[in-house]
């Protein structure tokens, strides 16, 4: 018999937080010696690379943060027990507006308070315990790291995938920079300085992530294990096209363009063309001194694109592609390419025309199109003739072409007998739009293509706290790549040289770009520098370049950072860098952590926010007696909502709190923080130390017997219901760590089995399959608590002479089939005992049944009865 003596006292508070100190320099090595089983080396070779995003140093922890390391703390852990070397590295963003702002608000160099605000996040990340490779540690404001980021530049410019030209930027008045059009918000203020963005033209430099757009957008379909939600916000943002280009003469030279160039992905209805728009940045506009030659009314032109222009700044819920305002421009106009003996159509200039997509210049088919249409009903007063074009797709089948109403929008039917371009009459629209593009490519007058929504990566930012761009511009030969040898253009340089010499042409007069790179360029890369952080004569070492296994981090990045590190890796994939992919894609499993929100505190009467000094002890407001409204947002100060993580661990120490974070909800939905509910799993944990503290086991075996040749009664029902609950816990627990989104059910397996074990001790369960059990519980634990783990295994390898014991992970075994039976023994619907019976026992007779009851002892001998009721293990008797 297994005795245990359950102590009445679980461990005081202080007892968890004594574990941290004691075995934080075990828990946090990376490395340690896994048991040597015939299992234990078969993932030896497999190495596993758990990533957690990119940490910007802002100078405090908080409890988003704690979540995603937690979690790719406790996976990486897994993957280690499992014999997997595992790469799981930290690191950080350092560069960017926040820390310039603050080092000028404190009146300090950004690298002062970066360097303080690393130091400060280092300390209280270490208080949870994560085994980080600090060796790999990487922070982009170091110039052995921006150095690479430079290279990066100059190999995308020698590829001709890095370019300057003139474009329209928001434009913070206050930082003084451009502005990503996220970084605009709904009132089309600055995201940090909070001023209005002002619309400006600057050269900028850009990334041609256009030429990419194909392969971003395809091989999504290869990423199986990210969340479908974040490939569909790629794909909403790549937006692929597939249509026309159209030629269409212009009645005369403009701006140096004989044609305006239009998409449109239905070519079929090119016959009921009724006019052509341009958008409000179209080549044909961007020439001050030619504009007399589109109107005679230059001013009211440039005032219309002014005001067109204006609608968006202050309003960012103004959407262009609803306007239908439109300027004529009355000294041009444009011919039908399949019908040049048809009349000339006008061209006007509109805000709805996106004109950095495709050529940037629509053609209008009033009876065909819902935008067109409403657009010629305001408009057309500006154009003599005023006539709808007829229809050019009808319905299929018999119907009366007057009583089609307009516009019709069917993109499905047959093109009309009357349509002017012979070619296509009677086809299906299918048909109709492979002829006309074969008739357009026959003349060099359109040809069929794809579209994208993807821009170019404006990369240019006016700030000194980021990495200097390598260019150097010569008077005489123009912008000039600094070249390899001279990398890294460090920021004392760009900040404080006057002139410097061109790589070119020798001469002193040249001058440093002054702007640097978007931090988004920083974090498209350092993925692969982890694998390779000393390397001084490489960006990394290619033999060394490997996939992310699991990636972790907020949904919030799944396009802007997710896009542009694909980008990067496809690059470095098509220069001989990146071998780990085919595809040249960096990240395998992708999991989106939810948001962590806080208990927020709103009185009722008024909806303000209220502070917790300002509730009584029962929840009510002392100022009014009235009870708050409860609910769960982001943490902000506004709404006094926040929750100190360093305070959590203070006050119940690292493991109860990264099991707690864990168990309060699914890794990818919202976390509601309420850390009064922590109580749950620190009673696991007391619960579980206790039973090592207070098991008692005579003549107790070697560890080894215990992990690897242990033995049961496998004819026991008891023992097999243990041990089959056992496997099937196990193998949940090792799915969950796999799929890496359910570990919240991890910890509630923990529970099952730590009062499992306890129940069973009890029992008549065996005594090795208990010890069994108790070593696997402790080991599946490890990824979690690992520090509660360790006083485990540390108490029993004491208790029972073990000594120094090696870790591993507990694979599940195939449950095993019992060839006996429970039944349950009922007299008048209540339970009296059990018995156990040969499996087919239900198919004994009546008589056969009471005769074994009775020699077991578990019925009476002469039971009265008026029938027995069997069904599904149950023996009821009817007196």
């Amino acid at each position: 018999m297994v005795h245990l003596r359950v102590s009445k006292r679980a461990y005081a508070t202080d007892k968890l937080l004594t574990l941290s100190p004691k075995w934080r320099s075990k828990t946090t090595n990376p490395t340690f010696k896994i048991h040597n089983s015939p299992k234990s080396f078969k993932n030896a070779n497999d190495p596993k690379y758990i990533l957690s995003m990119f940490s910007y140093p802002s100078g405090n922890l908080h409890i988003g943060h704690l979540r995603v390391y937690t979690i790719s703390d406790c996976i990486s852990r897994y993957y280690r027990l499992k014999n997997h070397p595992v790469i799981h590295p930290i690191g950080w963003d350092a560069f960017g507006l926040p820390a310039e702002n603050a080092a000028i608000d404190r009146g300090i160099s950004p690298a002062t308070w970066t360097k303080s605000n690393i130091g400060t996040m280092t300390t209280q990340m270490k208080t949870f315990d994560p085994a980080f490779d600090w060796n790999r540690e990487i922070k982009t404001c170091d110039e052995d790291y921006y150095k690479w980021t430079q290279w990066i530049f100059n190999k995308l410019y020698e590829n001709g995938l890095a370019y300057r030209k003139m474009s329209e930027i928001n434009w913070d008045p206050v930082d003084k920079t451009v502005l990503a059009n996220e970084q605009v918000d709904s009132e089309g203020k600055s995201w940090r300085s909070g001023a209005i963005v002002e619309k400006k033209m600057l050269k900028q430099w850009f990334f041609k992530i256009s030429d990419y757009s194909e392969r971003l957008l395809n091989d999504l379909n290869a990423l199986k294990e990210w969340p479908d939600k974040v490939k569909q916000m790629q794909r909403n943002w790549i937006g692929q096209s597939k249509g026309t280009i159209i030629k269409f003469p212009l009645n005369k030279k403009v701006n140096g363009l004989n044609e305006l160039v239009t998409f449109t992905s239905r070519s079929e209805t090119l016959a009921s063309v009724q006019y052509l728009t341009v958008g409000l940045k179209h080549p044909i506009l961007t020439n001050e001194t030619e504009l007399h030659n589109l109107t005679d009314d230059v001013e009211g032109l440039k005032n219309f694109i002014k005001k067109e222009n204006g609608k968006s700044i202050g309003n960012k819920s103004y959407n262009p592609l609803l306007s239908k305002d439109g300027f004529l421009l009355e000294k041009i106009s444009i011919q039908n390419p399949l019908l040049p003996n048809e009349e000339y159509l006008p061209v006007f200039v509109s805000s709805y025309v996106i004109s950095d997509y495709g050529p940037g210049a629509v053609m209008g088919c009033p009876t065909h199109d819902t935008r067109d249409f409403e657009f010629w009903e305001l408009n057309n007063k500006k154009v003599a003739n005023k006539t709808l074009k007829p229809v050019s797709v009808v319905p299929d089948g018999d119907f009366d072409i007057e009583t089609l109403e307009l516009p019709y929008v069917a993109k499905q039917g047959v093109i009309t007998n009357t349509n002017k371009i012979e070619e296509i009459r009677g086809q299906n629209s299918k048909q109709a739009k492979k002829t006309v593009d074969e008739l357009l490519t026959k003349i060099d007058m359109g040809h069929d293509t794809t579209n994208y929504k993807l821009r170019d990566w404006l990369i240019s930012r006016q700030r000194k706290w980021g990495t200097p761009i390598p260019i150097i511009h010569c008077d005489s030969c123009g912008p000039v790549l600094v070249p390899e040898s001279q990398l890294p253009v460090t920021l004392k340089q760009q900040q404080e040289e006057t002139t410097c010499k061109c790589p070119k042409c020798g001469s002193k007069n040249a001058v440093r770009e002054k702007d640097t790179m978007d931090t988004f360029i920083d974090s498209s890369w350092y993925f692969f520098r982890y694998l390779d952080p000393t390397n001084s004569s490489q960006i990394f070492d290619p033999k060394k370049s490997k996939k992310v296994d699991v990636y972790i981090g907020g949904v919030e990045h799944a396009i802007l950072h997710l896009l542009y590190s694909r980008f990067i890796s496809k690059f470095m994939k098509d220069i001989g860098y990146y071998t780990d992919d085919s595809l040249g894609e960096p990240f395998e499993k992708l999991i989106t952590q939810g948001m962590v929100q806080g208990k927020t505190l709103i009185n009722p009467d008024n909806g303000r926010f209220l502070k917790k000094e300002e509730i009584d002890s029962n929840g009510k407001i002392i100022a009014t007696g009235k009870q708050p409204k409860i609910a769960f947002e982001k943490m902000s100060k506004s709404k006094y909502n926040g929750a100190d993580p360093l305070e959590c661990i203070e006050k119940h120490g690292s493991d109860a709190t990264r099991a707690h974070i864990l168990f309060q909800a699914h890794v990818t939905d919202a976390l509601n923080w309420e850390e009064q509910k922590i109580v749950g799993v620190k009673k696991w944990l007391n619960k579980m130390i206790n039973l090592c503290e207070n098991i008692d086991i005579k003549n107790a075996k070697s560890y080894e017997e215990y992990v690897d040749s242990f033995v049961f009664n496998k004819e026991s029902d008891l023992d097999l219901k243990f041990f089959n609950k056992l496997q099937k816990i196990c193998k949940s627990i090792d799915a969950s760590f796999e799929d890496g989104k359910s570990l919240n059910t991890v910890i509630s397996n923990y529970m099952i089995l730590t009062n499992d074990i306890i129940e069973s001790l009890q029992s008549d369960v065996s005594k090795d399959l208990l010890m069994n059990g108790l070593i696997k519980l402790i080991y599946m634990t490890y990824p979690v608590a690992p520090n509660a783990s360790e006083e485990c295994i540390s108490i029993l390898s004491e208790k029972f002479g073990w000594g120094e014991v090696a870790k591993f992970w507990p694979e599940a075994e195939e449950p095993i089939t019992s060839s006996t039976t429970s039944y349950k023994i009922l007299i008048n619907n209540k339970r009296k005992n059990d018995v156990i019976l040969d499996s087919e026992g239900h198919k004994l007779k009546d008589d056969e049944i009471i005769k074994i009851l009775i020699e077991k002892g578990v019925i009476k001998n002469g039971i009265v009865y008026k029938r027995l009721i069997k069904t599904n293990k149950i023996f009821n008797f009817v007196q």
